[in-house]
């Protein structure tokens, strides 16, 4: 009898131990996602921007505050922009 009380409490000590290392990542947050701040311009690059489109051949990708706001080739490039030359880079979209 004595040794099945100690079986007992070693298989809830152990299912204890178990359950607060199963639970313990959900009680810390993944920090918020801050988008990136200011204008970014990917210039000269082939961009793939979908896997049924054809690539546009030296384009270029502005990018605004983290936002996507123009593709395509000859787009205006803001004067406040900081400037990737990419002669020769594949830009692909998120698919």
């Amino acid at each position: 009898m004595r040794h099945f009380r100690l079986l007992i409490l070693i298989l809830v000590l152990i299912g204890s131990a178990a359950s607060v290392l199963m639970m313990w990542p959900l009680t810390d947050p993944h920090p918020k996602v801050r988008l990136a701040s200011g204008t970014l311009a990917i210039r000269e690059a082939r961009i793939y921007p979908s896997p049924d489109a054809a690539p546009i051949e030296r384009g270029d990708v502005v990018v605004r505050d983290g936002i996507i706001a123009a593709v395509g080739a000859g787009i205006a490039v803001p004067a406040e922009a900081q400037v990737i030359p990419c002669d020769h880079c594949v830009v692909m979209a998120g698919f």
